[in-house]
């Protein structure tokens, strides 16, 4: 939710005609979510203007009106020693833009994970400090024969590009941090589990509790904001999206509560 009440919602895409490469959409709502713009393409540049590949969006609106986008690209391919094949990593960068116009990358901000050929980054601003967390890709957490690392890495900043990495977070039932709002003093994290859409708390950003029972069975990737009035709208995927792409993604509002 930017200063003005404006909704601003990213997400992965493919449009007709443009191959198939995994691009950034957006769209805006004036209404707190009751209808939706068209979507638009970000146009994400470096600082020779050339496009840049990205895919797995968050947004952090600041304080001036412009909007920091953190997003996953690959990393060269790299071999380490005793590798038969280059190693496949990936980068969470950031780019800055006002309005949600077109976006130019920072070069402060680049966390490669060796580890890692996919990521999903999820931010939020809490005491003074942007929080960036970093759940594996859907490859990395089906991987079990390997003992891939399922946890998800954490680092701290107080500009907002320059993290530090801190200790990762083993959340129970590898429940991913997809989404985060900030009350008051507290995190709320919404994730995805096998079984659905869950949520957890924390007071200091680094220590997560899970809350009991399921937001919502069977969905997933959940993206949630806090409206005017105190409720809280959620875009997500249902589980009928899985099966095609033109289904529309699914608005829930929870309505205000003494919680």
């Amino acid at each position: 939710r930017l200063e003005d009440g404006t909704l601003l919602a990213v997400f992965d895409y493919r449009s007709d005609g443009e191959g198939e490469d995994t691009r950034i959409g957006g769209v805006n709502s004036k209404d707190d979510g009751r209808s939706w713009s068209p979507v638009k393409r970000l146009k994400i540049t470096d600082r020779t203007g050339s496009p840049v590949r990205a895919r797995h969006a968050d947004v952090l609106p600041l304080s001036d009106g412009r909007v920091r986008l953190y997003f996953t690209t690959d990393a060269p391919k790299t071999r380490r020693a005793g590798d038969e094949k280059p190693t496949l990593a990936c980068v969470i960068r950031s780019a800055i833009a006002r309005d949600g116009g077109r976006y130019r990358v920072e070069p402060e901000t680049g966390m490669r994970f060796h580890d890692l050929p996919d990521a999903f980054a999820s931010v939020v601003g809490f005491k003074s400090r942007t929080h960036l967390y970093v759940s594996p890709g859907v490859q990395t957490r089906a991987d079990k024969d390997d003992k891939a690392d399922n946890s998800v890495r954490h680092a701290i900043a107080r500009d907002g590009r320059r993290f530090a990495r801190v200790t990762p977070i083993d959340v129970e039932d590898g429940v991913s941090i997809d989404s985060i709002v900030s009350l008051d003093d507290t995190l709320r994290a919404y994730g995805t589990s096998e079984k659905g859409i869950r949520s957890m708390v924390s007071d200091d950003g680094a220590k997560w509790k899970l809350e009991p029972g399921l937001r919502l069975p069977g969905a997933s990737d959940p993206a949630v904001t806090r409206l005017k009035d105190g409720s809280f709208l959620m875009l997500l995927v249902s589980p009928a999206d899985r099966e095609t792409v033109e289904a529309p993604p699914l608005l829930t509002v929870s309505e205000p509560s003494d919680d």
